[in-house]
């Protein structure tokens, strides 16, 4: 059983339906910012392409960056 199947069983006794990503969630292309933005205690999370595993469909939140809130970030990203 995969990592998903064993969560939708765990918190989803009934059962869940699947739907399409792009039903759920909207993709927004990425921030531009500079090295020297990046603040271990800044405001703004950054998910990264290598916060992406296509080989097991997961998202890694080891090692994501945090930068300063002089990035400018539009309000749907």
């Amino acid at each position: 059983m995969s990592r998903i199947d064993d969560l939708i069983a765990e918190h989803c006794p009934n059962g869940a339906s699947y739907r399409s990503l792009t039903d759920v969630a909207e993709y927004v292309r990425g921030i531009t910012y500079n090295k020297g933005n990046e603040q271990a205690d800044g405001p703004v999370s950054v998910l990264r392409a290598n916060n992406i595993s296509l080989a097991s469909n997961t998202l890694n939140f080891f090692d994501v960056k945090r930068v300063s809130g002089s990035v400018r970030v539009r309000d749907e990203y």
